[in-house]
């Protein structure tokens, strides 16, 4: 398995930052996001200053891989991602106040 780098999920990234709410595209953000947040460890301001998403969709987008990791209809919007960057998600812990665990 190939590792990959934060450039390289940052390029995927931008490629499909088109503001739209179809779920294909809103899944594939938020797993992008996430891994840039959960692996690389960057915050959601740092995200933001780096593809100029508002850090609201960051914060949306990066809650909503880890609800939806395990839906079939989310894994299948996010195959090719996945096989790509591959990232475990169900490996995060949400506690209260969506502050979350590794």
């Amino acid at each position: 398995m190939k590792d990959y780098t934060q450039a390289e999920v940052l390029q995927s990234l931008l490629n499909i930052t088109k503001k739209s709410r179809k779920r294909i595209l809103v899944d594939q953000r938020s797993y992008l996001i996430s891994i840039l947040a959960f692996k690389f460890k960057l915050t959601e301001y740092q995200i933001t200053d780096l593809t100029g998403i508002n850090r609201n969709t960051i914060h949306y987008n990066k809650c909503l891989s880890v609800t939806l990791c395990k839906d079939s209809q989310y894994m299948e919007n996010v195959y090719t991602l996945s096989q790509r960057y591959p990232f475990d998600h169900s490996g995060i812990v949400t506690r209260k106040n969506n502050y979350f665990k590794l």
